[in-house]
């Protein structure tokens, strides 16, 4: 059956919702398929988007989201605050436009974090309109509470719900949570949790890292973006800690972007707490993850809060590279003591002994490793979830 798949993708910066998406229509499955995927004019994620995809029956199409608009003046700015659910609605306007003009057979919304008033949850009410014979909703992250209108928009998603044939959560973790923090009752609904999978291809030499790195010391990389949740903090005071023969040894990579105001932020910690000879930060590093990640000794993923599955942890164990991550969200769904060396957010003294574990006793962790390869190579490819999806789809 030549069916047309449409996903509509709301999406500002890249991360791990841009690498899954990627991975889901590259698929064995999804190259059979007709893709057609929507998206704002401003996700900032879209050329790297575009380098990732490997399937050539993909069609592309952004769409101006006025939600987006970006003003100078402050009087502006506070306009399109106060009255977010009106211009939210013009936005809908426009989708609806838009999206008549397509026969799609099965509709998909990709919510990288529910929350505020967003295109992807309202083009649910659109797809109704419009008979789209399947609905789906793929939830990717927690409740993000927005500054204003958080019960308004709330009640409003929440009805936007109803129009949804099915939902699909990548971890237990991201259901639990919106099944807490929404006005919706997902348990008499047909949902699954299906987890994300990552390409397992070959590994090439990412010439930039090569270069950087010196493996005379002992090397490690956080490979996330730069903010505040993802635990950089954190990581910096516990290296603090570390005796100080292992701080002549180690290194540590912040591999990805960041808002320049919280990166000088962290090179004041760092130079506060004396660790300037441990951190370096390269920013954004072409190349696929798992080849960046192929050079180094471990990954630390140190997020206080939340994440929804926690794809390059994923990448990390599927190339045998050690992992110290914290006790969050959806990585405890394949995280555990026989693959990982997990923690709990914001300890800082237990962060600083689980890099201890790895710069010291490095051969003890090859059981974690080859544990750590053969789940992922099992479980967690994208044609397995490729072919999950496709299974509860039709």
């Amino acid at each position: 059956m030549n069916q047309t798949i449409a996903f509509i993708w709301e999406n500002y910066e890249f991360g791990g919702t841009t690498t899954n998406l990627a991975s889901l229509i590259n698929s064995k499955k999804f190259r059979k398929k007709k893709i057609i995927i929507f998206t704002n004019s401003t996700n900032q994620a879209l050329k790297k988007f575009r380098k990732l995809i490997k399937n050539s029956r993909v069609r592309i199409i952004t769409f101006d989201n006025y939600l987006d608009l970006k003003f100078k003046k402050t009087i502006n700015k506070i306009f399109l605050l106060l009255f977010r659910p009106f211009v939210f609605f013009f936005t809908l306007i426009k989708l609806f436009k838009l999206l008549k003009k397509f026969e799609i057979d099965i509709f998909v919304s990709q919510c990288g974090g529910y929350g505020d008033f967003r295109s992807d949850l309202g083009s649910i009410l659109i797809a109704k309109i419009l008979n789209f014979r399947l609905k789906v909703i793929v939830f990717h992250h927690s409740y993000s509470k927005p500054r204003l209108w958080s019960f308004s928009s709330n009640l409003i998603n929440s009805i936007f719900l109803n129009f949804s044939d099915k939902f699909i959560f990548v971890s237990k973790a991201t259901y639990r949570n919106l099944s807490t923090k929404t006005f919706f009752n997902f348990k008499n609904k047909d949902f699954k949790i299906l987890s994300n999978g990552i390409e397992i291809d070959k590994i090439n030499i990412n010439a930039k890292i090569k270069k950087l790195i010196n493996k005379k010391f002992i090397n490690g990389i956080v490979l996330a973006r730069i903010s505040e949740d993802k635990g950089h903090e954190d990581l910096i005071k516990a290296c603090s800690l570390l005796p100080s023969k292992l701080k002549k040894k180690i290194r540590i990579y912040f591999v990805g972007e960041g808002n320049k105001k919280y990166v000088s932020y962290l090179k004041s910690i760092i130079k506060k707490n004396d660790t300037n000879e441990i951190f370096y930060f390269s920013g954004y590093v072409k190349g696929s993850s798992r080849e960046i990640i192929n050079h180094f000794d471990f990954l630390v993923s140190p997020s206080r809060y939340f994440e929804g599955f926690g794809l390059s942890i994923a990448e990390a164990l599927s190339v045998g590279t050690p992992v110290i991550s914290t006790k969050v969200g959806g990585v405890t769904d394949y995280l555990n003591k026989k693959n990982s060396i997990l923690v709990k957010p914001f300890d800082i003294k237990k962060i600083c002994d689980a890099l201890i574990i790895v710069c010291q006793n490095r051969k003890d962790l090859l059981k974690k490793k080859s544990n750590g390869i053969r789940l992922i190579k099992n479980k967690f490819t994208n044609d397995v979830m490729g072919e999950k999806y496709l299974n509860y789809l039709n």
